[in-house]
């Protein structure tokens, strides 16, 4: 006889199916064989082969149910918009409670989890009169700002609705479904359109539950990021309850079934075995193409030697040592120098930078470098040269102290810049650009060009734009434009860009012109800036066009001043470098910190003589 039953709840679609069915089974295996089980998968079009293989996973004490929702949502589906990357499954948990009238309180989780812990531990929290139990969601900069702009709620009593207990009664008797289809109806452009619509009905009766419950894992990996500014003093908390957690919620675009080497990716793959869906989740991953890329970012010329700076972007968990280099057959010696994560069309990658160098005294032939993947043998992908100047997808051939470096299929090519070389790499340029004609990236970038051509000449004034970071200012960057606004020569025109939701937006407006980030103002504006001044380097803010790329001849024309806040101390040229963000000043606010930087600039230079 079991003590207790325990409903837990999920929503998925077919493509979602594989991952639910290792959440089910993550629940199983640390559950309680005190307790019975319910587990129900709510659904609108699951297929039947789908459905028989979730079924299939029932055990003793525990059973697994697929139920269509269609007929509970017949009026209410015209309110049920999707964005991002959500789908139109997240609203089934506001029907819960009307679904299951025969349970009094019960679990709901998201599709993308694990759990760790039994869950009905959960089940047997105190909800302390409350309607709903939730984690508070860590706020970054962006998401505070929407959650206090757009909802009017208190940031810090900010639920994530990944992981939810439900006081059912409570729930029907404050009519909450009804109120939440009411706000929906009301309010079509949510970020977050489930969960924000559940804080707003709920506000002022909710159980704020231990972390654990709900662990948001890209904000154990990303807490470094500065575009996220997380709060340094929850995000050391944040990492030490990474070995308590009893639900790990694997939030974001990023996913481990993407990717095995990020960071507590390891606990999905832990449970894939044994579950009805473990071979397709396999030949899926297995299937990922272009898992393995190279990036050149630096290029040093001296005394007849280029030293290179490349990162090595992986899926697979390569390292350096994993990694043979060869120039035009001969073996050169690899130094790692530093590693980070990065996000790129929603996967993430381990980004490792390393460096070698290549003796280019005396050329007679071409010398072709190749970075192959030990393991397999084959060629990493270049993803771009940034370190030349030079956009491989705009331009064929960068030319430089009488070389011309240009990408040939996996091989980076110096050669002899002779006149016959030229001639045919004007000529691959232009059956390269013949190429894009179909490529709406870049027919945007020759729209842009005309408007640029055609404008120009009525632009009487340099712009300089001006910001801090994207949600707020009060930095560096609005003290000099405060400054510029009642002291700024006359030809200069000062525009700060801000996020119109910030509260800094309205302030600053009186002042002077303020434009928003990625508006088509903004857009404009970076095409005519002969000055981009930032204390934080926001990419949302610095780089507004998203076809930068094909315009680098335009956008490199302007000016690039890093307003440095706070003092420096460290090596942060992979970070800050002319390379990367054409910077032309760099602020220091004291002695020692610009000899801190000079001191680092002079270690690497004799890096370079040693090798």
């Amino acid at each position: 006889m079991f003590e207790a039953i325990v409903p837990v709840i999920f929503a998925t679609n077919n493509g979602y199916a594989p991952y639910v069915s290792v959440a089910i089974n993550s629940l199983i295996k640390n559950s309680s064989e005190k307790c019975f089980y319910n587990i129900h998968v709510l659904h609108s079009e699951l297929s039947e082969k789908n459905r028989n293989m979730l079924e299939s996973m029932n055990g003793d004490n525990f059973s697994v149910s697929c139920l269509c929702v269609d007929r509970f949502i017949e009026r209410e589906t015209k309110y049920m918009y999707t964005n991002f990357h959500f789908s139109r499954e997240m609203f089934y948990r506001i029907l819960i409670p009307s679904i299951f009238p025969e349970y009094e309180r019960a679990i709901y989780l998201d599709s993308d989890i694990v759990v760790l812990g039994d869950i009905s531990e959960l089940f047997f929290t105190r909800i302390d009169g409350n309607i709903i139990g939730g984690c508070c969601d860590i706020m970054h900069g962006k998401s505070r700002s929407y959650v206090l702009g757009e909802l009017k709620l208190d940031p810090e009593k900010y639920i994530n609705s990944g992981v939810l207990l439900i006081d059912c009664e409570a729930y029907r008797r404050e009519s909450i479904k009804e109120k939440c289809f009411e706000l929906l109806s009301k309010k079509s452009k949510l970020r977050y359109p489930d969960q924000d619509i559940l804080n707003l009905a709920c506000e002022g009766k909710i159980k704020f539950l231990d972390r654990k419950w709900n662990y948001i894992w890209h904000y154990h990996f990303k807490r470094n990021d500065p575009s996220l500014n997380l709060p340094v003093s929850k995000m050391e908390k944040y990492v030490e309850d990474a070995d308590e957690i009893s639900v790990l919620h694997f939030t974001s675009a990023i996913k481990p079934w993407k990717n095995k080497n990020s960071s507590l990716s390891v606990h999905f793959w832990s449970y894939v075995p044994n579950t009805p869906f473990e071979d397709k989740i396999t030949s899926d991953f297995l299937a990922i193409k272009n898992r393995n890329y190279a990036t050149y970012h630096f290029m040093r010329q001296v005394s007849g030697r280029i030293r290179f700076t490349v990162s090595l972007q992986t899926l697979e968990g390569l390292t350096t040592d994993d990694l043979l280099v060869y120039s035009s057959g001969k073996p050169c010696e690899i130094s790692r120098e530093n590693s980070e994560m990065i996000e790129i069309s929603e996967k993430l990658y381990v980004r490792t930078f390393f460096s070698f160098s290549v003796d280019v005294n005396n050329m007679t032939e071409a010398i072709r470098i190749v970075i192959y993947n030990k393991r397999t043998g084959i060629p990493l992908t270049i993803a771009s040269a940034r370190t030349f100047d030079v956009c491989f997808t705009t331009q064929s051939t960068a030319y430089r102290d009488g070389l011309a470096i240009y990408k040939e299929r996996s091989a980076l090519v110096i050669a002899s810049a002779s006149k016959n070389l030229i001639l045919a790499r004007e000529k691959t340029h232009k059956l390269n650009l013949k190429t894009k004609r179909k490529d709406k990236t870049y027919l945007k970038s020759l729209m842009l060009r005309c408007a640029f051509k055609l404008l120009k000449p009525f632009v009487r004034k340099d712009v300089w734009l001006i910001s801090d970071r994207k949600e707020r200012a009060g930095d560096n960057g609005e003290a000099f434009y405060r400054y510029l606004v009642s002291n700024a020569p006359k030809g200069i025109l000062p525009v700060f860009v801000i996020d119109r939701s910030s509260p800094d937006y309205k302030k600053l407006k009186k002042l002077g012109r303020v434009i928003a980030p990625m508006s088509k103002k903004h857009k404009l504006y970076s095409l005519f800036a002969t000055r981009n001044i930032s204390s934080q380097m926001e990419k949302t803010v610095m780089e507004p066009i998203h076809c930068a790329e094909y315009l680098k001849d335009i956008l490199a024309k302007r000016k690039v001043v890093f307003l440095q806040h706070g003092i420096t101390k460290d090596d942060i040229s992979f970070a800050y470098n002319r390379p990367k963000d054409n910077i032309s000043l760099f602020i220091t606010a004291a002695k020692k910190e610009y000899l801190s930087i000079i001191n680092n600039i002079n270690n690497i230079i004799q890096m370079f003589f040693r090798c």
